[in-house]
């Protein structure tokens, strides 16, 4: 369903739910999930503290949604790169640059995540931490079906497919946490083209088979 095929009303209600999320993703990400209350998003987003628990029941439910939305956009970003018809060797370096986009748009909801880690992961309810995990788990084999196809495209050497696409996404989660821990020394321009020059090296054929820019 789309917004335009939403009454006035359901609108407007969904602009209100944007808007609490926003304004309580700034609030966990300057001061950390534990430390904030309703009544500072009520205040900050400019809701009675009542109409913010009408859209959502505790503070644990409303990072939930926060951590979803973020997947599912993560998701509609990667999937059509992932599923497109261009060769494995282009997929695999636009899979890697849409993560520029992803640190950028997502920052708050990266820093927030990194910072408390341990203690977040016990607050998603369990459905959309379902929901969450199951985006994971697609995106991984989308991208391992990208490699494995390229190998027997012989565009790259013979490897472990879901391993190699395993240790892709570890570099760039890493990445990502080095660039919000220590933003002074590593960054996205600088870690996003290293990733790709490693991956690439180690998917290259040993023959020195050329790669589609």
């Amino acid at each position: 369903m789309t917004t335009d095929s939403l009454s006035r009303k359901e609108r407007e209600r969904l602009r209100h739910k944007e808007e609490i999320v926003a304004g309580a993703l700034k609030l966990f990400s300057e001061k950390g999930f534990h430390n904030v209350s309703m009544l500072e998003i009520a205040t900050v987003t400019e809701f009675a503290t009542g109409t913010l628990y009408n859209f959502f029941p505790s503070k644990e439910a409303l990072y939930s949604e926060l951590m979803l939305n973020c997947s599912r956009k993560i998701l509609a970003l990667l999937l059509p790169i992932l599923d497109s018809s261009e060769t494995e060797d282009r997929k695999l370096r636009r899979f890697i640059e849409a993560h520029r986009t992803i640190f950028t748009e997502h920052m708050d909801m990266i820093r927030l995540y990194l910072g408390d880690v341990n203690r977040l992961s016990m607050v998603i309810a369990p459905q959309l931490e379902e929901e969450i995990e199951q985006i994971r788990v697609t995106i991984l084999d989308r991208l391992s079906a990208v490699i494995q196809s390229g190998v027997e495209h012989g565009r790259f050497r013979a490897c472990n497919a879901g391993m190699v696409a395993l240790a892709l996404s570890a570099m760039l989660e890493s990445l990502a946490f080095s660039a919000v821990t220590y933003p002074q020394s590593i960054s996205m321009e600088q870690g996003l083209p290293e990733i790709e020059a490693m991956l690439f090296d180690g998917l290259r054929q040993w023959e020195g088979t050329s790669h589609a820019q």
